[in-house]
């Protein structure tokens, strides 16, 4: 959207842009370039930058773009620690008829907005849609050893190159680029606060939650490889530590993920399955592994993350059921 269009229109706000951020000034200055120069001209957007507690000063970065753009972006501090709290407070602030999300580390292809628009246009049952993520390896580009079954484990989302319906279990979509219409929630808290990332930690889930919750209400949930974000892959997330831990804390969502989907099919006796079949998970990753020590190191490090996401989803089950805490979450479905 030009300057003048953004400051002169006095129409409704379609879409309000919503950045969390948490200690990545630089980054941010990244993202809200590419954002006050989407190429939205025949509808307004809002811009708001919540501060979920960062020790570096993200006010500077926004004051900073507010005065060389013109565009007159939200900032609000939100003191209470976790990514999930921080959107609530995003939400709570928008005037936008889609509320979408894009992550602090990511910039946004200047078509991605009106995507977004075009497909709730497309279909006024689509609830929620997001697009596709493409990792960007800042720091000399990609790793020798990267082949692009590792681009999930790197942020990245890649459903396919065709406009599909994502259901539960098939297809997902990564909360960097994410987005659903305001009067499609009820509440001004639409992100389950026992969820989510908080501080440096890759526990996630929040959004697949809020998808899973859409499907069972009936509505729809989209993907449209057209929505494209770029997220930054800075040198010290090439690290084996890095990836070894977002794989096991991935399983760990997962684990609480797959625990509500079978607790409100079935209740809390053939949950305990789930182990069985992360078990099942893990030995596939081993075996795999195995077969391919000699071969592609890429392949192989594929084979050792899906190993610890498999750890982490049994550990998960554990730890959930021990504290109770899956029960909490999810409900007392029996």
């Amino acid at each position: 959207m030009n300057q003048s269009t953004a400051q002169n229109d006095q129409g409704r706000i379609r879409a309000s842009i919503i950045v969390c951020t948490y200690n990545r000034c630089e980054l941010l200055r990244k993202t809200l370039q590419s954002l006050v120069c989407l190429s939205a001209n025949e509808y307004r957007y809002e811009i708001i930058v919540i501060d979920n507690n960062s020790d570096d000063d993200p006010q500077v970065v926004v004051d900073d773009i507010r005065r060389k753009s013109g565009f007159d972006i939200k900032f609000c501090r939100e003191t209470r620690q976790g990514l999930s709290h921080a959107r609530n407070a995003g939400v709570r602030l928008a005037s936008g008829e889609i509320l979408a999300f894009v992550d602090d580390d990511e910039e946004a292809d200047a078509e991605w907005l009106n995507e977004i628009v075009r497909t709730y246009d497309a279909d006024k049952d689509i609830a929620c849609t997001g697009g596709k993520i493409i990792p960007v390896f800042s720091d000399g580009g990609a790793p020798s050893w990267y082949i692009p079954e590792l681009s999930g484990f790197f942020g990245g989302v890649d459903n396919g190159e065709s406009i599909c319906e994502i259901i539960v279990g098939e297809g997902y979509l990564g909360g960097g680029n994410f987005s659903f219409r305001k009067d499609a929630i009820t509440g001004d808290e639409p992100f389950n606060i026992s969820l989510g990332r908080t501080g440096d930690s890759f526990y996630t889930g929040e959004e697949s939650e809020l998808c899973i919750q859409f499907i069972q209400r009936g509505l729809k949930v989209y993907y449209n490889p057209r929505a494209i974000t770029y997220h930054d892959v800075s040198a010290e997330r090439l690290t084996r530590v890095h990836l070894f831990k977002r794989a096991f804390q991935s399983g760990m969502s997962d684990a609480l993920m797959d625990c509500k989907r079978n607790l409100d099919a079935y209740g809390r006796q053939r949950t305990i399955r789930l182990i069985k079949q992360y078990g099942l998970i893990l030995l596939k990753g081993m075996g795999s592994l195995a077969r391919r020590t000699i071969g592609c190191q890429g392949h192989s490090i594929v084979s050792m993350l899906s190993i610890c996401r498999a750890m982490g989803k049994i550990s998960g089950i554990f730890f959930l059921s021990k504290k109770k805490r899956v029960w909490k979450v999810v409900g007392n479905s029996d």
